[in-house]
């Protein structure tokens, strides 16, 4: 499937609309937008890069589905409960613009992807339009992102005293190279001590701190550089799929990532099963919205096998390296009693449960492995100054 953009003018209206719409080809575009009733002016494809974002942050984007899905329960109209939403400070711009889309004659799914939202909240939406279950879809969605967001803060939380630990150190070492270590060999000269008589350590650290004082700006604009390089490269598609291989093979990290994902795919699968999408689209989906080139790929394997027949249970067993053990079994029982989605996300809240407790768990370790590890540098790179002061002490003891 690929977007195109369209330019076109609805039938009876001299108003130009202009908007975007999925299709295998350009003519199938062209007949969907003639099905609708439009005038075409104009059709193009569209870029991956310049498709459209919703600009909003998830905490907002919760907030919207769940008013939306409050309203729609209560038997508003999507148009009305829309209309209430357009005076909000944040939202209001998106609102607005979701009208405009509704009254230029797109269903509820088109104008949610003509407005950027994500693929899996797009798929249900269409999904619901035929069941007629919207209101739950939109508290469900609201539900997801609220628990996507508490997951996120808590490992950003997590991570937040062990980066700025490392960055004290960062900045204690540099002062000490910069500042300190230079009036100190001022000192150790003023005994007589000669370059050559430092142990091969304090020569190393000297060599460092000439370095730094002579070259700190194109040491730091090096270092923003390669940052900056690190970036572009893992936003290729070579560079981020390297990046993720290689992070699942870290210790911690790789299996606490490996379990969220699994947990994350789960959760989308079941939420979009219960949505009444279909099994391979939903697949497909669930694997883009890990986030992750890996389960993207496992999960584009699992849509292959059940597109070829075997049950879902029996396609999973063909990924043990990234799929649990227990997962298939699990799938299996819920295909015998119909019950895949109630399963998957039980076991889905579980894992997520699983990697918080191991967030916590970590960063309880980590808090005192960096003070050891701020001890070790700092107090090394004291202790190569001390030693030759020391040596220069008692050689004058010597003499005397």
């Amino acid at each position: 499937m690929a977007t195109f953009s369209y330019k076109a003018l609805p039938e009876g209206s001299a108003k130009e609309i202009s908007g975007e719409i999925e299709a295998a080809s350009y003519n199938e575009a062209l007949a969907a937008l003639s099905a609708r009733r439009l005038v075409v002016l104009s059709v193009q494809e569209l870029s991956r890069s310049a498709r459209p974002s919703l600009k909003v942050k998830d905490v907002h984007i919760a907030q919207l589905f769940r008013t939306l899905g409050t309203l729609l329960n209560a038997g508003v109209t999507l148009s009305v409960a829309l209309e209430s939403l357009s005076q909000h400070k944040v939202l209001g711009p998106l609102a607005k613009r979701w009208i405009a889309y509704n009254n230029a004659g797109l269903s509820l799914s088109q104008s949610m992807e003509q407005l950027g939202f994500a693929p899996a909240h797009v798929a249900a939406a269409r999904a619901s339009e035929e069941g007629g279950s919207l209101g739950k879809v939109f508290l469900r969605l609201a539900g997801e992102l609220d628990e996507s967001i508490r997951i996120r803060d808590e490992i950003r939380g997590a991570l937040t005293y062990p980066v700025a630990i490392l960055g004290f150190i960062g900045l204690a070492v540099y002062f000490l190279l910069t500042g300190f270590v230079p009036r100190f060999m001022q000192v150790l000269s003023g005994m007589g001590l000669k370059p050559s008589d430092y142990p091969i350590y304090t020569q190393v650290v000297i060599a460092i701190s000439d370095f730094l004082r002579g070259n700190g700006f194109i040491f730091f604009v090096g270092v923003a550089a390669l940052v900056a390089a690190t970036v572009l490269w893992a936003r290729t598609p070579g560079g981020s799929e390297t990046i993720d291989r290689t992070l699942y093979k870290l210790p911690l990290i790789g299996a606490m990532r490996r379990t969220l994902n699994v947990g994350v795919f789960l959760s989308n699968l079941s939420f979009l099963l219960a949505a009444a999408v279909n099994m391979p689209r939903a697949l497909e989906i669930s694997g883009a919205t890990t986030g992750s080139v890996v389960y993207r790929e496992v999960a584009r394997n699992l849509k292959k096998r059940v597109e070829a027949g075997q049950l879902l249970s029996q396609a999973m067993k063909a990924e043990p390296e990234w799929i649990p053990s227990e997962i298939p079994p699990l799938v299996a029982a819920g295909e015998q009693g119909n019950a895949i989605p109630d399963l998957t996300e039980k076991y889905a809240q579980y894992l997520k449960e699983q990697v918080r407790r191991g967030v916590q768990q970590n960063s309880k370790l980590i808090e005192p492995a960096l003070i050891v590890v701020m001890a070790v540098v700092v107090g090394g790179l004291i202790l190569s100054l001390m030693v030759p002061f020391y040596d220069a002490i008692n050689k004058i003891q010597q003499i005397r």
